[in-house]
């Protein structure tokens, strides 16, 4: 069984999220969780699952074709 992947650190969270240009609220909207969650992962109170830190990173960044089903995503 290959080992879990580890939760991302609070600072490269605090980067993915100021890059994408999204307030915390904004932030956890995308990954399906309200913003005292997102600032729990941000503060390092509690570890972001690896899985919503991909997906984040999946859904905002400008270059991938999922990301033109989010709201104001970038269109064809």
């Amino acid at each position: 069984m290959p080992p879990r992947p580890s939760p991302p650190p609070p600072a490269a969270i605090r980067a993915a999220r100021r890059s994408a240009r999204l307030t915390q609220t904004q932030a956890g909207r995308i990954v399906s969780v309200t913003q005292s969650t997102w600032k729990r992962w941000e503060a390092g109170r509690h570890p972001m699952p690896p899985a919503s830190f991909n997906l984040f990173q999946i859904l905002t960044d400008p270059n991938s074709a999922i990301s033109t089903l989010m709201p104001g995503g970038r269109r064809p």
